[in-house]
């Protein structure tokens, strides 16, 4: 929000989640930890970053049609658009961790959190919705991304101890 250029103005929030609280934390925490970057770190920060731009994705959303003051979040800029995004960042942490190891423990964990993916309603594309009605969605979105972690965290230390 601050700075000669904040990016809570231009639609590349998401793109800045994603890559630092998803490529950046992960990555960075699992570099610190092991001393190297894997390719499982990187699947892995993707898919925490898909879920974490989600969450924004919602987010802005629910604010665009109240946004003033000049903001351009990708919700504002491409309107109907937002839910296709939405639904790419939804799908893409189930598709990367059945790329992400041939340890069935790991990947079983992370789809293990497919389930609560299923029941969030596809309410994000709602022409008609107010703000309030994304609070819902918000919320089961933010779940979803504890969920996934804590089943991906599972998985990959079941598949290291086993």
């Amino acid at each position: 929000m601050g700075g000669p250029r904040p990016i809570a103005y231009t639609p590349l929030g998401e793109l800045m989640v994603f890559v630092f609280f998803g490529l950046i934390a992960v990555v960075g925490s699992g570099y610190i930890q092991i001393g190297a970057v894997t390719p499982a770190l990187a699947t892995a920060g993707a898919a925490i970053g898909s879920l974490a731009a989600a969450v924004l994705v919602v987010n802005n959303h629910r604010t665009s049609r109240t946004i003033q003051h000049g903001r351009r979040t990708f919700g504002v800029r491409f309107g109907a658009h937002a839910h296709g995004l939405y639904a790419v960042l939804m799908l893409a942490p189930f598709a990367l961790v059945r790329c992400w190891s041939g340890r069935q423990a790991a990947t079983c964990s992370g789809c293990a959190a497919r389930p609560a993916e299923r029941r969030r309603p596809g309410a994000c594309h709602a022409q008609d919705a107010t703000g309030l009605a994304f609070n819902g969605l918000l919320m089961r979105t933010v779940m979803l991304q504890l969920i996934y972690g804590a089943m991906l965290t599972i998985g990959t230390l079941l598949a290291a101890w086993l």
